[in-house]
């Protein structure tokens, strides 16, 4: 779960997120999220059941700017999203 409640980019501003394991190994894949936008869901790889994840952001421009975002993630809410 993200929820951006604010970015120094601007409320529409797109930030992807994806979760990371201690050794740097993508265990999700990239979700784009926005400030504007509600609380969103993403699933994670089977691989991240039962171990230590870190949220992991970019810059959806690719580019070398750097902004802040502040929000909050729960990687246990117990919530299931399918695409």
């Amino acid at each position: 779960m993200v929820n951006v409640t604010e970015s120094g980019e601007g409320n529409t501003a797109i930030t992807q997120y994806w979760l990371e394991n201690a050794g740097g190994t993508n265990v999700s894949d990239a979700f784009p999220v926005a400030e504007i936008e509600n609380t969103k869901y993403f699933p994670a790889y089977d691989n991240a059941s039962q171990t230590d994840v870190y949220l992991t952001a970019q810059n959806n421009n690719y580019t070398s700017d750097t902004y802040g975002v502040t929000g909050y993630w729960d990687e246990e809410t117990g919530v299931f999203y399918s695409h």
